[in-house]
């Protein structure tokens, strides 16, 4: 299917020319094929022409900076519809994934997602507007995320929420875009009671074992019985934080 919608892209990506206004007499004039989406005229002709580049996305078109997205947004709508056959087909066999309860390749990340949901254990991810970097055949895709799943502490039920920014690796082969690599940024966790007026308590002594950028999170895992590793990517370690985009830069440019 990604295929598919990769070799499309070229016919579907269009501009069109407004009627002559036979009233005034104005001159024919270029506008956007989603008229009010507020594309410029250079964003146009790097939309129309594949092989346009253009600074906004480093050296590589527009067409591969919307595939690349659009393969992100792919595999978290397939994670949270439960298309378990359509998500693998986003990740490279020999991709990576780590976030706080997996560290490992991305087809066993889909497994582990498969079995996840088997056992009732639902999560939601909220997207918001990514960043894209293209370098020929590579791309760095990074987007913030709002993480929701359901929680019950001593019997009051809440929504624990991780907010973080996902961060793609994606490689083109062979003309198709899928991903190399996923790593979870943590920025802050909550969690709030379903039912106003109803109050959650987590004793702080018990919180302050954790790491501030996931310490909800890690204590709500912990309960569970699962083990969330103390060394992943969060806003509380910012020197790791700037080693790790450097190595994407890196990447990218090499």
């Amino acid at each position: 299917m990604l295929s598919e919608l990769q070799c499309r892209l070229g016919d579907d990506v269009a501009v069109v020319h407004d009627r002559k206004n036979k009233d005034n007499g104005k001159n024919d004039r270029k506008t956007s094929a989603a008229p009010g989406t507020g594309i410029d005229e250079h964003q146009e002709i790097a939309m129309t022409d594949p092989n346009r580049t253009s600074a906004a996305f480093g050296q590589g078109s527009a067409v591969d900076a919307f595939v690349a997205t659009q393969v992100v947004l792919r595999e978290r709508q397939c994670r949270d519809r439960g298309w378990w056959e359509q998500m693998d087909q986003t990740f490279w066999p020999d991709s990576t994934v780590r976030l706080s309860w997996y560290d490992g390749n991305g087809p066993g990340f889909v497994l582990g997602s498969k079995a996840m949901k088997q056992r009732g254990q639902h999560t939601l991810h909220h997207v918001f507007a990514p960043s894209v970097q293209v370098r020929g055949a590579k791309a760095h895709v990074e987007v913030s995320a709002a993480i929701l799943a359901p929680a019950s502490i001593d019997g009051t039920a809440g929504t624990l929420t991780a907010h973080s920014r996902l961060n793609y690796r994606l490689e083109r082969r062979n003309d198709e875009w899928r991903i190399l690599s996923l790593d979870a940024i943590y920025e802050q966790t909550t969690l709030v009671p379903s039912v106003p007026g109803e109050t959650i308590t987590i004793p702080a002594e018990e919180l302050a074992r954790y790491r501030a950028s996931y310490a909800i999170l890690a204590w709500q895992l912990e309960r569970d019985g699962h083990s969330m590793s103390a060394d992943l990517l969060g806003d509380d370690r910012p020197e790791a934080l700037d080693a790790f985009y450097a190595q994407m830069r890196d990447w990218l440019e090499g």
